[in-house]
């Protein structure tokens, strides 16, 4: 008898979910069917992108910056707007069925069943226990009609669905709404910039973390609270570490603020000042802050190396295999030697081994055919030079690709240069973005990460949290003019370097036999 009881409430749930997805389904065609016949035969635009296509067609509202300006071409729509010259209302009501949010006719009259689904549509977008109205801004319209989602996705946080919607409630009139589905992507990035901006009395509200950012950085610590507090408290979140978002300074914040601090090399000191607040929002972090690690390709002589060592660095990264293109377009070593590594090893300092194929900027010579015979080349140097089994040797992917081309050209590489180097004993660290790093090391093909992250602008550092596995961080490039001068000498190619600790690199063997 239970049962059958179960059976039935089971089937009956099976019925009544199949039925919703069937019915979104349904209002999503009779959405894109609409907007097809209206805007389709005028563009080759598909789907979502019609959207946009429309909106500036009947609005002359091309992007969210135009919907934040008064002098927006699109009128304000409320209960009994009906569409007369243009398909404004049409266009609401095709969106919102196209969300879920509607499911009555495509009519152009503004109706209470419209009204309710644009109120739902608000409660999701800004969260809390916002009292909502059914009145249209240009605001509200770019967010109805764009891509994004405004309920959780799968893989979504709630917990960062409610910072989005605090970023949404607060500081929306001025950044525009952000989706709401509860991931960590640009727009949430930008805003969460934006909004500390328009709190700091920035006059540039640009969603980068620029000079002008750095100078008015605030300095946090216990016992405060607002909306500063706030963001940090967000921007702990989304770099996880799992922080109360509460807008109050308190000792649960003192101990996250410390353990970003812990992870990320900087002074534990429990206080937020700018260099941990840029780190949190920015891959460079403050690049004013001391190194104790670099890498060059140039080759280095005890004097150099010495020079490094008394400066404070103690890691050095240099080069297995290559040239460069040198004066009169001669092509000169950038490689190291026995030699180099004694004297760099005699100086103090360790270094950590770098192999860069040719084509290693070019994100279309990564395939597992060349993994393999990169893994041999670098093989072939690790011998002559007595590299002892268990270093770990860092792969560059010195170029900024998307996921898609991570998965499939960096991964198949990684792969196969993973499976050889294991072979014989060496362990394979990955160099790149954020991006590249995290995902190479996910799927076990590197032990370690060296980050690419003086490239700040590159879409695989952007809102991309610092890989776990990092070993070195390359953050500041020496610009054009500036060199590291020294006695006898300067070098000009030096790039700026954290090491966490986690791999110390090699010293020559000489050292090692004196030491023993």
């Amino acid at each position: 008898m239970i049962k059958n009881i179960l059976k039935k409430a089971v089937f009956s749930l099976f019925l009544l979910l199949f039925s919703c997805s069937e019915c979104q389904d349904q209002s999503k065609i009779r959405a894109l069917n609409w907007l097809n016949r209206t805007y389709g035969r005028q563009t080759a635009l598909k789907n979502e992108d019609l959207f946009a296509y429309a909106l500036r067609m009947e609005t002359g509202i091309r992007n969210r910056k135009d919907a934040l300006n008064e002098r927006a071409l699109f009128p304000v729509l409320r209960v009994g707007s009906v569409d007369t010259n243009n398909n404004c209302v049409r266009l609401l009501q095709c969106a919102l069925l196209y969300k879920g949010y509607y499911l009555g006719s495509i009519s152009g009259k503004f109706d209470k069943a419209t009204a309710s689904a644009v109120m739902e549509f608000k409660k999701h977008a800004l969260g809390g226990k916002s009292i909502v109205n059914p009145l249209v801004t240009p605001l509200f319209l770019v967010a109805i009609l764009d891509k994004g989602s405004y309920i959780t996705a799968e893989d979504g946080d709630e917990n960062l669905r409610r910072i989005q919607q605090y970023l949404n409630r607060n500081y929306a009139r001025k950044c525009s709404i952000i989706t709401t589905d509860g991931k960590y992507g640009l727009r949430t990035h930008f805003t969460l910039i934006q909004a500390l901006q328009i709190e700091t009395d920035c006059e540039n509200t640009n969603g980068r973390f620029d000079q002008e950012l750095t100078d008015t950085c605030p300095t946090l610590s216990a016992g405060m609270q607002g909306r500063l507090v706030y963001l940090l408290q967000c921007a702990l979140y989304i770099n996880g570490i799992k922080a109360r978002v509460n807008g109050i300074y308190d000792a649960y914040t003192t101990e996250a603020v410390k353990q970003f601090q812990k992870e990320c090399r900087l002074p534990q000191t429990g206080v937020a000042n700018m260099s941990t607040i840029k780190a949190l929002l920015l891959s460079t972090g403050d690049t004013t802050r001391p190194a104790n690690a670099c890498d060059t390709f140039t080759r280095l002589s005890y004097q150099a190396a010495r020079a490094l060592y008394l400066s404070g660095y103690r890691f050095v990264g240099r080069y297995l295999t290559g040239t460069i293109k040198g004066y009169k377009g001669r092509r000169i070593p950038k490689y190291f030697d026995k030699q180099e590594l004694y004297d760099i090893s005699r100086a103090g300092l360790r270094l950590f081994p770098i192999f860069q194929a040719k084509g290693g900027n070019d994100i279309s010579s990564f395939t597992a055919k060349q993994g393999k015979q990169d893994a041999q080349e670098a093989l072939g140097a690790i011998y002559k030079l007595g590299i002892p089994k268990g270093t770990t040797i860092y792969f560059s992917v010195d170029c900024d690709p998307l996921e898609k081309q991570i998965l499939g050209k960096v991964i198949p590489y990684f792969r196969e240069v993973n499976r050889i180097m294991k072979q014989y004993g060496y362990q394979v660290g990955v160099y790149g973005t954020r991006l590249t790093c995290s995902t190479v090391s996910e799927y076990g093909y590197a032990k370690y990460s060296f980050v690419r992250d003086g490239s700040p602008r590159s879409g695989g550092n952007v809102a991309q949290p610092l890989p776990k596995n990092w070993t070195f961080d390359q953050y500041y490039e020496l610009k054009k003019g500036e060199k590291f001068k020294f006695d006898g000498g300067m070098l000009d190619n030096l790039d700026k370097v954290i090491a966490s600790g986690r791999d110390m690199g090699i010293i020559s063997p000489k050292i090692l036999k004196k030491q023993k």
